[in-house]
């Protein structure tokens, strides 16, 4: 990322040598105003004031998004995802920490679960679950960024060899882009259209030019490509919608979240499934949350819980953390964890 010193130093620093030239020449000619001090005095105005900007998006202007393309997300990443544990995963430390842990719950999903957009791991689901649980219980974070469901299961696997013990339960979140898996899509006789890259259609050039300084970054995504980050949510739920239509791709992920949902047996752990309608789009997605919420209940899962119908209606400001980012904010967050406390 660019250094802020640099980017913001270095027009603070033309910007006091261009008063310090006006100034100069007002000296020499004390009688009027000279062109050349009037045009130094602005240059160097608007410089500073660049400056000031440039501090302002670099310091003020950190918040995640859907993308992460941002120097404001990637600033966002930078300050809050912490901690980072031994295995990678932003959570404690839980690797020879168990003793007297009678309850060992794994937290699995994606960003959802993860947290993304939300400041304080402490006001995540999971985290906010294994306080109200008390010391007897272990919250424990199964979750990365942009996994899917064969990664799930995968991980549960690995965090029990790596703990050394199988979990009690098994909270999974499921979000509904996870059928979007590349093996799901690959050996089709009809190749299946993903949303376009939001940096498609523009030259490296600029990008480079977009991404040198928080400034440009932010000018670049939130006015200059604003129509291609609509493009892109556009796409993505058209995507969604066809790819649980389509009967071979449906089939693919229908087998990966039963093979899931049998690793969760083979460890002798109750399985908690919550499933969470795409939330800048919940009527559009209602339905695809039941189909899977139905598919858990006939599996044999302890408790499904769809949040489809219990947020259908709501403003999508009130389930977001940001406009710019469609992960659940903490006060869903909150209400996810008293869902799951409350069917205790």
């Amino acid at each position: 990322m660019p250094d802020p010193l640099l980017t913001a130093g270095a027009p603070a620093a033309l910007g006091l040598l261009l008063l310090g030239l006006a100034a100069w020449w007002q000296r020499r000619r004390t009688s009027e105003p000279c062109a050349p001090a009037r045009a130094a005095l602005a240059l160097g105005a608007l410089a500073l004031a660049l400056s000031a900007a440039e501090l302002a998006c670099w310091g003020l202007a950190v918040q995640s998004d859907n993308v992460n393309r941002t120097l404001s997300s990637q600033r966002w990443f930078e300050r809050h995802w912490r901690p980072i544990n031994e295995l990678g995963f932003r959570d404690r430390d839980h690797v020879g920490a168990l003793d007297g842990i009678e309850r060992l719950i794994f937290f699995v999903g994606d960003s959802f679960t993860a947290g993304q957009g939300v400041d304080d791991v402490e006001q995540r689901f999971p985290d906010l679950v294994g306080a109200a649980r008390g010391p007897g219980s272990a919250a424990v974070i199964v979750a990365q960024c942009g996994w899917n469901t064969s990664n799930q299961r995968e991980a549960i696997d690995g965090m029990a060899a790596q703990l050394g013990r199988s979990p009690d339960e098994v909270v999974l979140a499921y979000v509904p882009n996870d059928i979007l898996n590349p093996s799901y899509l690959a050996g089709r006789e009809q190749p299946f259209a993903l949303p376009a890259d939001p940096t498609a259609g523009s030259s490296s050039a600029l990008s480079w030019m977009a991404g040198s300084s928080y400034l440009t970054d932010a000018l670049w995504w939130r006015v200059l490509r604003r129509r291609a980050l609509s493009t892109l949510a556009s796409e993505h739920g058209d995507a969604l919608q066809r790819a649980h239509a389509d009967a071979q791709i449906w089939q693919r992920h229908r087998a990966d979240l039963l093979a899931l949902a049998e690793r969760t047996r083979a460890h002798g752990a109750a399985l908690t499934v919550l499933v969470f309608p795409d939330l800048a789009a919940v009527p559009a997605t209602r339905a695809l949350s039941a189909k899977v919420a139905a598919l858990f209940k006939q599996a044999g899962a302890a408790r499904v819980i769809d949040l489809g119908p219990l947020l259908a209606g709501r403003p999508v400001e009130q389930l977001v953390t940001s406009p710019r980012d469609g992960h659940p904010g903490a006060a869903l967050h909150a209400e996810v964890a008293a869902l799951l406390l409350a069917e205790d």
